[in-house]
């Protein structure tokens, strides 16, 4: 039995508004965020529905994601809007309203660590690359779809 739960974003870059979305640094930290924030909507409903976290109990969530250029403003617009998602409700990939999913969140923490010191970030670099080298050797072959969405507590798609 694993300790860790696996789970992943793949954003299709052929399907977003690039010209608007890469136009500069902080419209791509946003779109950056919010998938974040939908992977993290999708995958704590997840963890909840197979009964992996309490439900009633507090909860703190650490998020350690490999170092990258991130302002200060920026890793507080994505915790912030984690704690708002989970806790008070917001839209998901799709539009639609999705409610508040562990109104106990106590708190979120946002950190970024080097993937060479820190074993489990350079664990989900091993996966991230794993993932990214799937999806573009096949561009989304349903076969690759499936086996993946198999090793995965959260496997989301977004544009």
């Amino acid at each position: 039995m694993n300790t860790y739960d696996t789970f992943a974003v793949v954003i299709n870059q052929d399907k977003l508004d690039a010209k608007h979305i890469f136009a500069d640094k902080k419209s791509k930290q946003r779109y950056i965020n919010y998938a974040y924030k939908c992977l993290m909507q999708y995958t704590m409903a997840n963890l909840l529905n197979k009964k992996a976290i309490p439900k009633d109990e507090p909860i703190t969530i650490n998020i350690v994601m490999d170092s990258r250029p991130a302002t200060k403003e920026d890793t507080e617009d994505l915790r912030l809007s984690i704690i708002e998602s989970l806790k008070y409700g917001s839209y998901d990939a799709k539009g639609k309203f999705v409610n508040p999913i562990i109104q106990n969140l106590e708190e979120v923490r946002v950190q970024y660590k080097d993937s060479e010191t820190t074993p489990l970030v350079r664990a989900a670099d091993i996966v991230a690359n794993k993932v990214f080298s799937v999806y573009r050797k096949d561009k989304l072959d349903s076969e690759y779809d499936d086996k993946i969405e198999q090793d995965f507590i959260a496997f989301l798609q977004l544009p």
